[in-house]
């Protein structure tokens, strides 16, 4: 055997944190934020909207991987919150859950 336990363990990268990770998931989370502004509100419900921008946490959690995807949704989604006007009313259980779904799409 001439591969030592760490070598032959070794991922593919799909979990590392580089500089690209990080301006990916930075990119990501601002598109998301300012592009969630412009949801529509459904008509008879309590404070419920679509918001088209969603698609972009499923594409950079596709394109690059399960970091930038939760972090896209995850920090996305608490900037949009911020924009939108809910102030300090973050849903932070809405960013989480947007996070995951980025995070399965990676």
């Amino acid at each position: 055997m001439s591969t030592t336990y760490m070598e032959s363990n070794r991922t593919d990268g799909t979990w590392d944190v580089t500089t690209r990770v990080i301006v990916y998931a930075a990119i990501g989370a601002a598109l998301y934020g300012v592009l969630a502004f412009f949801s529509f509100l459904i008509p008879g419900t309590a404070n419920v909207s679509v918001r088209p921008a969603f698609a972009l946490v499923t594409f950079f959690g596709f394109a690059f991987g399960p970091i930038v995807g939760f972090f896209t949704g995850f920090v996305g989604n608490a900037i949009a919150d911020q924009i939108s006007g809910w102030g300090l009313l973050t849903s932070w259980n809405w960013s989480l859950a947007n996070g995951f779904a980025g995070l399965l799409a990676g």
